[in-house]
């Protein structure tokens, strides 16, 4: 069950809607919320910080009831509707397994291989909540791509020896992070939801055979929530069409 959102606010500060201050030399803060010290690199003018456990928790906890619950077979509507929740901040780490679950849900709606989808769905999510906020920006590499790779991960049961799924899966993530890095910052964790989510469909149908519902058009209108939107520079701007 859904708890009571603790985000009042979808973009810039969780707490008070103030835009976000990143900096580059971290230091340690309390968490508004659970009142743990740890290491923040990004809060808001008026001190307010955010954990990655208390940011994700409740739009984990809705993604994972929503895919449990779902036929969808088309990855790129059932993303989009899951981010219009109001659980589902602007950006955040919620992305990460958003991807991972939505590729893994609509493909299992499509193969019925997994039984007991809920215990998938908790492996994958156990696997993206190690990936933490902010890794595009202190480690050069999206988390939402990152979740296409968990979910290609896991169907081909790839490991540290695998021969084949080893290099595909990175040839995946490498060539959804080209698409990322070609429309540069600032970052927006919709647009690198909807590359990711192509991307893993796309070797989904090239590596597996397996074909997942394709949408005609992707127009995003999260944009009015999105102070850093590159508006006509982005492929997937509403008002281009």
């Amino acid at each position: 069950m859904v708890r009571k959102r603790f985000l009042i606010h979808k973009s810039g500060c969780g707490v008070c809607g103030e835009p976000l201050i990143f900096n580059g030399t971290p230091k340690k803060m309390l968490c508004f919320y659970c009142e743990e010290e740890k290491q923040a690199d990004v809060f808001c003018p008026n001190e307010h910080f955010i954990c990655d456990a208390c940011h994700r928790v409740d739009a984990n906890d809705y993604i994972q009831k929503e895919c449990l619950n779902s036929k969808q077979i088309n990855p790129v509507e059932f993303a989009n509707v899951l981010m219009h929740n109001e659980n589902i901040s602007m950006h955040g780490p919620e992305h990460h397994f958003l991807v991972a679950a939505v590729l893994l849900t609509t493909y299992n709606n499509v193969t019925q291989k997994y039984a007991d989808l809920k215990k998938v769905l908790q492996v994958i999510r156990l696997r993206m909540v190690k990936i933490p906020g902010e890794v595009c920006t202190t480690h050069g590499g999206c988390g939402a791509v990152l979740g296409a790779g968990a979910f290609a991960a896991y169907i081909t049961k790839n490991t540290a020896l695998s021969q084949k799924t080893w290099g595909d899966i990175h040839r995946l993530t490498a060539s959804a992070f080209l698409q990322v890095a070609y429309y540069g910052g600032p970052r927006c964790c919709k647009r690198n939801t909807f590359i990711a989510l192509l991307a893993g469909q796309h070797w989904l149908n090239e590596n597996m055979g397996v074909e997942l519902e394709k949408s005609e058009s992707i127009q995003c209108d999260f944009f009015g929530n999105n102070k850093d939107c590159i508006g006509r520079k982005c492929l997937f701007f509403a008002s281009k069409q």
